[in-house]
């Protein structure tokens, strides 16, 4: 086993995707890969007579220099993204050999050979090829801001794993070249990049930037735009039981968004949303004049179709009905859903004092 570079962690941090049939347009991207790879055979053969590099070499080298590579058009079913991740490949193709500095920065060794002159270029090992992708990671941005999970990503190559690539810790930006040897006849699901986000793999394939398997396909696209098109307000009155004074109530949903994933720690969710789900969070606007400890309200989200879905979460605190955003899980397919908003008090320190119910108010919300 070679040993790699410690840039090995920052480097296959974007899927490494060594497609076989560089970029192109969507369609092309969705057609399964054949496992005798065309643009690998058309790659010059190096000279025999140089040393051959160990067959299972793979890492990322900032020396490799110039090398003519096939730009990859990213697609729906192409790299790979979380909360605060996403991964793309930007550019694969194939190489006949590699500097000997390139291996070097891969594999932490000088290559040893018996002439005495030293030679500048390493090929594959015999029946390999060496593949190179460029990759970046960016930030999606995924709503809330501030809450992404730890993201780690670990590279398997023919079902083994290799090495742990890169964590989301350092919450950097990443970019690379990565040289991987892989047999003349691959296929996609040889070399993958295995990515863990809160309990939820995927699997993104080296050689082609698909994803071959993911526990969260429905976190694609991602979160979607919400727009609260209308939103009835409550505004009213009532002579508080402590010295007959008048309080005010005003309510009304002030905003909204979707997300496929809400983290446990920022206390509104429950992480991945489930297999067709989405998370609804929904920000009102609540005020009170007088201190109301006894205030009652249930909030509920429905769809076009007359199913009613209940918070899962207290949004309230000591002083605010609404602290927090209204969280719901509702399905990914509906494009409008309409909040409820029910209220009343007890105005009064008993059991027994006068409930007041305030009027029901609702929003009508666009989800695309």
């Amino acid at each position: 086993m070679t040993r790699r570079s410690p840039l090995v962690a920052a480097a296959v941090a974007a899927v490494l995707t060594l497609a076989a049939c560089g970029g192109g347009d969507d369609a092309a991207a969705d057609q399964p890969a054949d496992r005798t790879d065309a643009a690998a055979d058309a790659t010059p053969a190096p000279d025999l007579d140089l040393p051959a590099a160990e067959a299972d070499l793979a890492g990322t080298t900032a020396v490799l220099g110039s090398v003519d590579l096939t730009p990859v058009t990213p697609g729906a079913g192409t790299g790979a993204h979380a909360p605060g991740l996403a991964l793309e490949v930007t550019a694969v193709g194939y190489v006949p050999t590699i500097p000997v500095d390139a291996y070097e920065d891969i594999t932490g060794d000088r290559i040893r050979v018996e002439p005495e002159e030293e030679p500048t270029e390493v090929r594959p090992a015999d029946g390999h090829v060496f593949a190179v992708a460029t990759y970046e990671t960016r930030d999606p941005q995924w709503p809330p801001r501030g809450s992404a999970p730890r993201t780690t990503a670990q590279l398997r190559v023919q079902g083994s794993e290799v090495d742990r690539l890169f964590s989301t810790d350092d919450g950097a930006r990443h970019t690379g070249t990565v040289v991987v040897s892989l047999p003349e006849n691959h296929a996609p699901e040889d070399a993958v990049v295995e990515l863990e986000t809160h309990g939820a793999f995927q699997t993104v394939s080296l050689l082609d930037g698909k994803r071959l398997r993911s526990d969260v396909e429905h976190a694609y696209p991602g979160p979607g735009e919400v727009t609260v098109e209308s939103a009835e307000r409550l505004e009213t009155t009532f002579s508080h039981f402590i010295n007959d004074r008048e309080a005010t109530v005003q309510g009304q949903v002030a905003d909204a968004y979707a997300t496929p994933f809400l983290d446990l720690g920022y206390g509104r969710g429950d992480g991945w949303a489930a297999p067709g789900q989405q998370y609804l969070a929904v920000e009102v606007d609540w005020h009170v004049t007088e201190s109301i400890t006894y205030l009652d309200t249930v909030v509920r989200a429905e769809t076009p179709d007359g199913t009613a879905y209940p918070a899962l979460n207290d949004p309230s605190s000591l002083t605010d009905a609404f602290a927090r955003e209204v969280v719901f899980q509702v399905p990914a397919d509906p494009d409008q859903v309409t909040v409820v908003i029910e209220s009343s008090y007890q105005n009064g320190p008993s059991s027994s004092s006068p409930v007041i119910e305030f009027d029901t108010i609702r929003a009508e919300l666009s989800l695309d």
